[in-house]
């Protein structure tokens, strides 16, 4: 048990991705075609057996009501037409809560450039709809954490970030298309896995903040 006043050790990670009709634009801000929760303990994030596999898994499509950027689907491999007969998403809000509340807590949302995208979307998607996220959800960006570990290596020169260029550093080729979000959440364990399992949960416990604190993207 923590000390008090001492933060919380997190016990629960969710690696977390978004596809959206397009990037944003000014006028025309994207909405959100697909979600995946994967989520694990602090002790099965650790495991180097993976045939003990233990894990909770949402993974939604959405109805977006609107026309997907084609570059968008080229990535996601999700078109307008084959959504059409699905949910909206603040028809799906009520299962999102009930499967992050489900889950041992303190829970830390996981996302590549999240503070940048995927956070303030999804809290944007939630307030259109006067949804609340609980001020006990956590929230920390995989990108921020791969930057820290690479300059507390002595990484020099300017290199990308994005996920499938650290994927291809570290396992030699870019994840292959599509590149779905349920992919991307596995993606980013698998990163982890292999390069910082031995620091990546206690930088979430230093570094993570809670996810009613991003401002939404609009």
């Amino acid at each position: 048990m923590a000390a008090v006043g001492e933060p919380s050790q997190i016990e629960n990670f969710v690696f977390f991705d978004l596809q959206t009709t397009g990037l944003p634009r000014r006028r025309d801000m994207p909405c959100i075609t697909e979600l995946c929760f994967l989520a694990l303990t602090r002790y099965q994030l650790t495991l180097t057996d993976l045939s003990q596999r233990a894990y909770n898994k949402l993974l939604l499509c959405f109805n977006p009501r609107k026309e997907i950027d084609e570059q968008a689907s080229s990535i996601s491999g999700l078109h307008r037409h084959s959504l059409e007969e699905l949910k909206p998403f603040e028809e799906q809000t009520s299962l999102i809560h009930q499967f992050l509340k489900n889950l041992p807590h303190p829970v830390c949302l996981v996302a590549h450039n999240g503070n940048r995208f995927d956070f303030p979307l999804f809290l944007a998607h939630l307030k259109e709809w006067q949804q609340m996220i609980p001020d006990d959800i956590l929230c920390a960006d995989s990108m921020v954490a791969f930057r820290a570990f690479a300059a507390e290596a002595g990484v020099k020169g300017r290199q990308s970030y994005s996920l499938p260029k650290v994927y291809a550093r570290v396992f030699g080729q870019e994840p292959p298309l599509p590149r779905t979000a349920e992919h991307n959440c596995n993606n980013m364990l698998e990163i982890i896995r292999e390069t910082s399992i031995d620091k990546f949960p206690q930088w979430c416990d230093a570094k993570a903040v809670p996810l009613c604190s991003i401002t939404p993207i609009y």
